[in-house]
Order: C-alpha cells, then sequence, then structure tokens
C-alpha cells in the first residue's frame, strides 16, 4: 500500500527532483526519465502513442534476427578453437551489451551498428557506454555539481566530450530522416522515423533537440536494462540445471526444433515456465536498484509512517524463501501487482 501510495495514489507529490537532470543530463536531456510536470506528461503521451504492437512485433524480429547472429558467432567461435575438449571464455556480459546496442538502435534509429562480430564497437558505443558510467558516477559524489561546472576533473571534462561525439551522431541521424521526409521517401518503422512522419502529418514538429533526447532516454532505458537482465539469468542458470532443462523442454514444446521452429512474437508469449524465469530473475536482480522520489510537501504514509523529502521506504513483501531463484512462484499465478514487482515501475510512470 505504501508503494502504491507513493507511485500512484500521490503521484504528484512524489516527484524525482533535479538529481537526475543534474546527474545524467548529458545523456537523458529533458527526456522523460529526467523530468516531472508538464513536460514528463507530454513526453508520456507522446512514447504512449508510438510504442504500439506493431512496433513490439518489429523489435522482437530485430531481436530474433540478433540472436541468429550471436549463435552464427558463437558456432563460428567453436569451429575455430584449437582444443574443442579444452573449450575457451567468452564473456558473455559483453556480448550482452553488444547484441543490446545493436538492438536498440536498430529500434530507434534504424541503423545496425553490428557490434557483434565487431573487434572493436562502433563508435558511438564506445562514446555512449563511457558517458553513461561516468555521469553514474556523479551520484557518489556529493560535490559533482561544482566540478562540473567548473570542469576540475579529469572526468567532467571527458563527459564533455563523449556528449560531442553521441550528439554528433545522434543529429546526423535525425537530419537524415528529415531529408528522406521531405522528399516524401518512405522511412522504416524505427522509433525515430515514428516521429519524424508524426511531426510532418501533424504539423506539430518536434525540434532535433527532443528527437535527440526521446531516443537517447529509450536507449539508456533498453539497452543497459536488457543486458544486465540477461547477465544475471545466466548467473542463475549456471547454478539451476533443473531450470535450464525446463526451459529447454518448454521451448522444444512449444516452439518446436530444427528448422520448423516457430520462434514468434505470438509463439513465444506461449512460454509460461521461460516467462516465470524472467520473472524471477528481474525480482532477484532488478536491473533498476534505486529510482529515487522527493516528496514534494511532506507526507503520511498508509502504515502511519512520516515522510519528510529524500526518506527512504523498504518493504519485506515476498516471504522467508526471498533470496531462493523460485521461478514456481509465478506459476499458475496472475501476474503480480506492479506495487509489489516493481521492476517496470508502477503507477503513472509505468513502463511502456
Amino acid at each position: 500500500e505504501n508503494v502504491r501510495y507513493i507511485l500512484q495514489t500521490k503521484f504528484n507529490n512524489y516527484v524525482k527532483g533535479d538529481m537526475w537532470k543534474k546527474v545524467l543530463g548529458e545523456i537523458l536531456g529533458v527526456g522523460i526519465f529526467a523530468v516531472d510536470g508538464e513536460r514528463w506528461h507530454v513526453h508520456r503521451k507522446l512514447m504512449s502513442n508510438m510504442f504500439s504492437r506493431n512496433l513490439l512485433r518489429h523489435s522482437a524480429d530485430v531481436t530474433r534476427k540478433k540472436l541468429s547472429e550471436l549463435v552464427y558467432v558463437f558456432n563460428k567461435r567453436i569451429d575455430e578453437s584449437d582444443d574443442a575438449e579444452e573449450g575457451f571464455d567468452i564473456d558473455l556480459q559483453d556480448v550482452f551489451f553488444r547484441m543490446t546496442i545493436d538492438i536498440t538502435t536498430i529500434i530507434t534509429f534504424g541503423i545496425d551498428l553490428c557490434s557483434i562480430q565487431r573487434d572493436q564497437q562502433h563508435h558511438f558505443a564506445l562514446a555512449f557506454d563511457e558517458l553513461s558510467f561516468l555521469c553514474q558516477k556523479r551520484f557518489l559524489d556529493p560535490f559533482f555539481h561544482v566540478k562540473k561546472v567548473l570542469r576540475l576533473t579529469r572526468n567532467e571534462r571527458r563527459i564533455r566530450v563523449l556528449k560531442e561525439v553521441v550528439d554528433e551522431f545522434a543529429y546526423d541521424v535525425i537530419a537524415r530522416k528529415r531529408r528522406l521526409s521531405s522528399h516524401g521517401s518512405p522511412l522504416g518503422p524505427d522509433l525515430l522515423s515514428r516521429f519524424v512522419e508524426h511531426g510532418r502529418q501533424t504539423n506539430e514538429e518536434i525540434s532535433d533537440s527532443e528527437l535527440r533526447d526521446v531516443v537517447m532516454n529509450v536507449i539508456l532505458a533498453g539497452r543497459d536494462t536488457t543486458a544486465c537482465a540477461l547477465s544475471w539469468l545466466f548467473f542463475e542458470l549456471t547454478r539451476k540445471k533443473d531450470v535450464v532443462e525446463k526451459i529447454i523442454e518448454e521451448v522444444e514444446l512449444v516452439c518446436g526444433v530444427g528448422e520448423n521452429a516457430d520462434y514468434s512474437y505470438d509463439t513465444m508469449g506461449k512460454l509460461k515456465y521461460c516467462h516465470c524465469v524472467a520473472l524471477e530473475t528481474l525480482r532477484l536482480h532488478p536491473p533498476v536498484t534505486n529510482d529515487p522520489r522527493y516528496a514534494v510537501n511532506r507526507d503520511t504514509l498508509p502504515d502511519g509512517s512520516k515522510v519528510p523529502a529524500g526518506a527512504g521506504i523498504e518493504e519485506d513483501v515476498w516471504g522467508l524463501d526471498a533470496l531462493e531463484f523460485k521461478p514456481e512462484r509465478f506459476l499458475d499465478e496472475k501476474e503480480p501487482s506492479p506495487f509489489k514487482y516493481p521492476v517496470f515501475h508502477a503507477g503513472p510512470r509505468m513502463c511502456l
């Protein structure tokens, strides 16, 4: 009830505040994850209109193709291995981050960075990763704002350089999309094309800076979170052979095997046990571990707790086996309430 109260009932009293803009402004700009109030409502409405089922199907197709590419790379490494019995090491987290940057840039920009098969990643991917890392370090530095304004440290000066690299890539893609749209050329199914075309058809032009912020917010939200979730999933699967066997059994039963296997959007949605595994992974290892809110006015929670600005609240909702990896807890159950399972947030800010 406390979570519901903060994220929904008293939504307007518990805001993100200025910290997100100050810490992550070079990445998020004034996008949906960094703002409150009317600006947030405008971005939310635009994003809600764009995230259709067709976009989800397109995303599923892109993901399936990238997974096939990943399997090809793995098989190639196996064939090239000098000692098949000895094996070789693969940094799965690096692989997942490469795969998800490709997927998110295809979905947002309509551009494939081809990170999976590159020895050296695309300059945009490298700049985006380093920029994200350096900006997030600010959360641990109480004096970062002074250092940022005065450019006192190497990290702050580096952030400005990286932002220029990221912005140059983004604005170049935006300019190309606008040129195609002005000439009446067909645009792709990617998110940026949808925004550009929507602006042209409705005469509600969205500025280049707003478009840049929209796609950067989507990339940050979709890329890092998915890569981290996949990394934690495989960490858990290495310790749960029985779960692996159940996953294989269900996939073969529902999707089939061999060349005739069906991994389409609709068929994958029937994988109930796999869905439970995903839910359990995200329950134990939520990619966004901190998403603070600040009380605009003093308040009292449903349980009677007094809330000053910046207060943290912790709830015990999963019982004595909360730390155990147990997908079966979700099997044959209704989807958990987002207020009990706020991995994808809850209330008006719930993930699209």
